[in-house]
This record gives C-alpha cells, structure tokens and sequence, in this order.
C-alpha cells in the first residue's frame, strides 16, 4: 500500500476519533493534491458502453459521487460491490481535469450534490463540487491562475450560455441545458464563477457588495427579491447583461418596471386552441434592445386573418415560427362590414405590407405626402428626429429599417403627432397634444395602448374623430380593459 494512501487513512482515522475542522481541511487539501484518480463504473453498465468507455460512474444514494486515490482500493471496492466485467473490475483512471469536467456534467444535471473521496473504505473524505472545481482548474497549466476579473473573452462557458439563451425552442434548449441552470441567474453566476476558478469575494470586491453577498446569491437559488441593479452587475461581469429581461423572474423590481413599460410586454401570447376566436401565425421573431436598460427584447410578427399584430416581449422562449398563438390582451376587431364584406378595424395600426415597399435612402429626409403640412425644425433637426424614431423601431420591435420606415411614414403625415411622439420618446414624459378631448396619456393609461398606437390614434382623432371615438367608447367597455392595471394587459 502506498505510504501516502496509508498516512491519509491513519490521520482519518484520528479524526474520526477527535473531529477538527482545521484537520478535515488539511485531509481535503491532501486528497485534491493528488493529480489522479479512480472511478467504479455504476451496477448494470451494459458490456458494450464499458468497451467504448460510454459509462456512467458509480453515485451513491445520497447523490455523492464516488472517487479512490488508489487503484487498489478502487479494485477492491468493484469487486465488493459486483461490478465486474468477464471477471475484471470496472473502473477508470482519470486525470484531476477529466474528473472535474465529469463532476460538472453530473453537477449541472443535477445527478451528484457532492462528492466522497475514498482512502481505504471505509475511511473517506467529504468535499464540495466547487472545491474540486476550484483545486484542478487552479493547476490546470492550459488556463493559468486567475485573479481578480479577466478579459471575457478568457471567461469559460459563456459561449455555451449564449447558446443556450439564444435558443428559444424549448425542447431544444433543454438538450443543449438539461438541468435549466442557464435559466437561473443564481445557478448561472454560481456555474461561471466554478467554471472559471473565481472566488465569490472576487465579485464581491468589485461592485462594493457586502463580504459574503455573492455567495449567498449563488446558493438562493429561489429568491426573487434580488434587485434589478444587482443581477445586470453579475452578468456584467461575464458579458452577459444584455440578458436581463431574460431572468425578471428573479426580480420583483424589475416585473414591476417592465409592467410600467410603454411598448414591452404589453400582450402575452399562449397557444391557439380550436376555440381561439383570431388565432395569429407567427411570422417572425427577432431580437432587438430596448434602450430603457439596454437589454434585450424580441419582436414578434403575427398574422391573423384580418390583421397583422408586431408585439414586443421580454422572452422568447416557447415560441415557434409557424404555429399559432392567441394574443391575451389584444381589443377585439369592431365589425363594420365595408364595400368589400371583410371585417376591418383600427386600420392605421394595422401595419399591412405594400406589395413592393419602396426603401428610403437612409440621407433623405421623410417628408409628408399630404398636402400643406410641413416638418418642423430646420432639416438638421428633422433629420436628427427621423433617425431617433426609426432607430427606436427597429431597436424595441427588431423590424429592419424598410419596416421601421414604414411606421415611421404614418407619424410624418401628421407632423404635430410626430413631435409629441418624439419629445416622448426623449423624455418620457407625455405633452401638449390633446384632440376631441383625448391625450397619448390617457390613451396609454386608461385605454391601455402601447405609445405608437396611442399616437396613432391620436392621428385619427384629427382624420375621423366620430368612428374613431366610437370605437374607443367600445374599447373601454370591454370587461377586459377594465380589469387591467397601469397599461399592463391581463395575463
């Protein structure tokens, strides 16, 4: 028996007569200094993954997994335990690496909690995932010591996170993430912190939180009070805080701030059930900012039978291109049969598609088609506003500039409705534009529009005040709007 294997065993075997913690330390740091280790395959592994080495390795029932720092002992154990192979034992050498990227695997897919490192069994040590994570990839030569923060491009597994975050099918995402760590921000930062060998206190020093907070924050893998300034700094940290929208779960304060918002999250989508009166076909989705926290949002284009809806959320995960979905939230359509016996509502909002949309050079400047109305401000200016309210459009719905254009084309003809838009956009804060008696504020508030429609609304005050104002008397008498809060629809 090897003399270190015997001098671990006989001071386990002090301590299990005297506990110490200073001394169980000391025996963890001696088991880890080891630079190799033993494995016994788990009962029942089929002949012909043990020969292609497509093995699981042996876990106990209290989800540890089990390692030897000898050969013979692991021989022993294999044998005891029956787990043999046309009369070999099965076990595995592997180097400190290979078991810690094992170790991850099991960790992140919820298979081990721990794991148990065995001298001479019965005599063993405890140790925690992020211990072992920490010891082999502090020695590891390829990656170096790290210290304190370091370039993201140096950060491990963040380009497999972004995989798992860009991938919105579900199914899907759950292949590339079994254990959906990803999708929790405190297991996510506690996985990079481990993968990369970064102390907890490392982020703690960095953004003047608390000793121990960032520990704490990896192991309150429920909590939801986290606030909103807190989460966007951890992902910071790994280049990731474009991605905050996506973990609002966590933040109470953020689910609040999101509900308040003029454009995002204003409807929910669920599937179309064949009792689904307007079920919508999603057309497209795709990824933009909003410029509120520079985070990520996701425009979706749905098509219905009779109108085209663009929505702006703050996840995209669940939906698919092609399948149907009803929009919780959306007005019903207001019946008018017209000359052609189609039902139509809202028409301005509708966005409908031209058959050739005709793109505008990004240097001219848009100008109003109807007759006697002008742009305010000198061309500098009306440029400046143009590129704003364009910009934002493809920012907050992830449409292309044709698109942006297009929306943006509805404003210019009525150039008053476009300054209030934009002094809206600039300072949040609502104007002087008050038509037949109606405001954007209100419009947004007590109507609950998202701020373009409101505006376009306001248009038609001014074009068709009469079948306008009916239709928003139907609106607001729809038991739905009443039930809604602050411009939040009803999920």
């Amino acid at each position: 028996m090897p003399s270190r294997i015997a001098r671990i065993s006989q001071n386990l075997l002090t301590l299990a007569l005297s506990p110490s913690e200073e001394g169980l330390a000391a025996m963890r740091a001696e088991a880890l200094s080891s630079g190799r280790f033993y494995v016994v395959a788990k009962e029942g592994t089929k002949k012909e993954d043990w020969e292609k080495r497509n093995f699981a390795a042996l876990i106990s029932e209290e989800q540890e997994l089990l390692l030897f720092l000898s050969i013979e002992e692991a021989i022993r154990f294999a044998r005891w335990r029956d787990i043999v192979m046309d009369g070999q034992p099965m076990i595995m050498k592997a180097t400190k690496q290979t078991i810690a990227r094992i170790i991850m695997e099991y960790y992140e897919s919820g298979l081990i909690k721990s794991l148990k490192i065995y001298a001479i069994p019965p005599l063993y040590v405890n140790c925690s995932v992020q211990e072992f994570i920490g010891v082999a990839q502090k020695q590891d030569d390829t990656h170096g010591k790290r210290e304190g923060t370091i370039e993201e491009k140096d950060f491990l597994d963040v380009e497999r996170v972004r995989k798992v975050l860009n991938t919105y099918d579900n199914n899907e995402r759950r292949k590339l993430d079994p254990a959906g760590r990803c999708e929790n921000v405190h297991q996510l930062i506690e996985t990079l912190l481990m993968r990369n060998s970064i102390e907890p206190g490392v982020l703690d020093d960095k953004f003047n939180f608390a000793p121990g907070f960032t520990r704490n924050f990896c192991l309150s893998i429920v909590d939801s009070n986290s606030s909103k300034d807190t989460i966007k700094k951890l992902l910071s940290y790994f280049g990731l805080e474009a991605y905050l929208y996506l973990y609002k779960g966590f933040s109470r304060e953020l689910q609040e701030e999101l509900k308040t918002s003029p454009t995002v999250d204003l409807y929910s989508l669920r599937p179309a059930r064949p009792s689904t009166k307007e079920p919508f076909e999603l057309t497209k989705l795709q990824r933009g900012r909003d410029e509120e926290n520079d985070a990520y949002v996701y425009g979706l284009t749905l098509q219905g039978k009779h109108r085209r809806m663009r929505i702006v959320l703050s996840s995209p995960f669940g939906y698919s291109v092609g399948k149907s979905y009803e929009i919780t939230g959306l007005e019903p359509l207001v019946e008018e049969n017209d000359t052609k016996g189609v039902t139509r509502a809202h028409e301005v909002i509708r966005e409908q598609e031209a058959e050739q949309p005709q793109q505008t050079e990004p240097d001219n400047i848009i100008r109003p088609s109807k007759p006697g109305k002008q742009l305010s401000g000198t061309p500098e200016q009306q440029k400046e506003r143009q590129d704003y309210v364009i910009g934002y459009f493809k920012r907050t719905d992830g449409i292309n500039y044709a698109a942006a254009v297009e929306k943006y084309k509805v404003l210019v003809d009525d150039p008053d409705a476009l300054d209030a838009f934009y002094s809206f956009l600039k300072t949040k804060k609502h104007g002087w534009l008050v038509r037949q008696g109606f405001s954007p504020q209100m419009l947004m508030v007590e109507y609950h529009y998202p701020a373009y429609e409101a505006y376009c609304v306001m248009i038609q005050l001014a074009t068709d005040p009469d079948r306008t104002k009916t239709m928003l008397k139907h609106r607001l008498n729809e038991p739905q709007y009443q039930q809604r809060k602050k411009g939040k629809p009803e999920k």
